[in-house]
């Protein structure tokens, strides 16, 4: 099953995390600025 999360900040990044730790899921993180949403994934990796 594939997740979009629609912004990095703390919440985006917490919803992210959690579907990320459940096999079977992959997740799309992104925000308006592409280096938001890799500072997000860099958070949460």
């Amino acid at each position: 099953m594939k997740v979009g999360v629609i912004g990095a900040g703390t919440m985006g990044q917490g919803i992210a995390k959690a579907f990320a730790q459940v096999d079977g899921y992959t997740v799309a993180l992104c925000d308006i600025k592409q280096e938001w949403a890799e500072g997000g994934k860099d958070k949460i990796a």
